[in-house]
C-alpha cells in the first residue's frame, strides 16, 4: 500500500491497481483470474505489478 495514503495524499490509479492486485493475490486468487479482472495480456506484465510481501 501507498505509504502517501497515510498523509492525506490523493492516490493514483496506478497506486489503487497495484493494491488490488496484490491483496487479490495474497487472498489465494489465482495468477490467471487476476489476469482476466486486470486486462493484463501476459502473466510477466501482471506480475510487475504483484508485491509479495516476506512478512
Amino acid at each position: 500500500m501507498c505509504n502517501s495514503w497515510a498523509s492525506g495524499a490523493i492516490p493514483s490509479t496506478h497506486s489503487l491497481r497495484r493494491t488490488a492486485i496484490t491483496r487479490l493475490h495474497a487472498v489465494g486468487v489465482g495468477l490467471r483470474t487476476i489476469q482476466r479482472i486486470s486486462g493484463h495480456r501476459s502473466l510477466a506484465a501482471l506480475q510487475r505489478y504483484i508485491e509479495v510481501s516476506l512478512q
